[in-house]
């Protein structure tokens, strides 16, 4: 494993046309990069996760270990493995709490609006870089997944396959829904001090995280919590169920930039394959990649059934569903069934 940190020597354009002063990219590297430059596969995370999707010394620390190493599904000792911290994040890529390099002042919320495109552009900047010729697989969970597909569509001919699992091709007005309860509880924290500082917002940054973990879950799954059957108190209380207590600790645990989570349920919230794509349809018939998308079968943000009815452009693409209790979690959690399906596509 080398995590990595690359500076661009040049101003980055955004869609919207802005620019952002030489950004940084992290990003953690496996494996080597044979004499063709085109053993490369390359890894995007979730909306929460980082550039570190494996850590053979620290399992705690990897959000795919069981999916990535010697002789599993994503072998580091057959193909170089690129994984990158997304724009906008906080996790050394440049984002909401970099410093500008313009103003020497932090960006908050005087970052521009990024997108998911915008998010590829530079990932595949960085593969360029690297040396990388051809690119066996994009492969990704949830905002990974919009990245791989994304990935596909834009670099059709650099990338052989792109595998997405939990991810749709238009983000839906449900899931939008989903996303503005985070959005809110964090802007309406008084120490969001709409996006000016010194320490997180940990209210807000608490109350963002509950849309997430239940729809993230499933009620199956949520109703396994035993409900107190006790005789009611005289006075309110919380923290009374088993379920209360599981997502209060879960939300507590919960770290990241207040700023960035805005920014990324931004760019998530726009992802749409369609857009300002009019002949989207020869272009993937066109194409010789091939397109491949996983849906959960519990998943309740972007259920299975429909992710496999929105195909009917892809002619050359494959679906799976991966059955799972853990709902869209079951990506992250069920990971032994996820390297399944991975090593049978590659």
């Amino acid at each position: 494993m080398k995590s990595n940190r690359l500076t661009l020597a040049e101003s980055f354009t955004l869609e919207s046309g802005l620019t952002i002063t030489k950004p940084d990219i992290s990003f953690t590297t496996y494996g080597e990069l044979n004499k063709k430059a085109d053993n490369a596969i390359v890894l995007c995370h979730h909306l929460t996760g980082n550039h570190i999707p494996y850590d053979a010394n620290k399992k705690n620390n990897g959000w795919w270990n069981e999916i990535i190493g010697p002789k599993k599904a994503i072998d580091i000792n057959k193909y170089f493995v690129v994984c990158s911290n997304v724009l906008g994040s906080c996790h050394g890529t440049t984002g909401p709490s970099s410093i500008n390099k313009d103003t020497g002042q932090f960006y908050g919320m005087n970052f521009p609006a990024v997108t998911i495109r915008d998010m590829v552009s530079l990932q595949e900047i960085l593969t360029r870089n690297l040396g990388i010729k051809k690119i066996q697989c994009v492969i990704g969970p949830s905002l990974g997944g919009m990245l791989a597909m994304e990935w596909g569509l834009m670099f059709s001919h650099y990338v052989n396959k792109v595998i997405c699992l939990g991810a749709p091709l238009i983000q839906s007005s449900w899931a939008i829904s989903w996303n503005d309860i985070a959005y809110l509880a964090i802007i309406n924290d008084p120490s969001w001090n709409n996006g000016i500082y010194s320490s997180q917002p940990k209210n807000g940054l608490k109350l963002s995280r509950y849309p997430f973990l239940l729809t993230c879950s499933n009620p199956k799954k949520i109703n396994l919590f035993q409900v107190n059957n006790s005789n009611p108190s005289k006075y309110i209380q919380h923290l009374t169920h088993s379920v209360q207590k599981e997502l209060n600790k879960s939300a507590d645990d919960f770290t990241h930039d207040a700023n960035s989570i805005l920014y990324l349920i931004n760019a998530v919230n726009g992802h749409n394959i369609y857009r300002s794509r009019n002949d989207l349809k020869n272009q993937i018939d066109s194409s010789n990649v091939e397109f491949n998308f996983i849906g959960v079968s519990s998943d309740i943000i972007y259920p299975a059934r429909d992710i496999m009815a929105s195909l009917s452009d892809f002619r050359n693409a494959y679906y799976f569903t991966f059955d799972t209790p853990f709902g869209h979690n079951g990506i992250l959690i069920d990971q032994k069934r996820v390297e399944l399906f991975i090593r049978k596509i590659l």
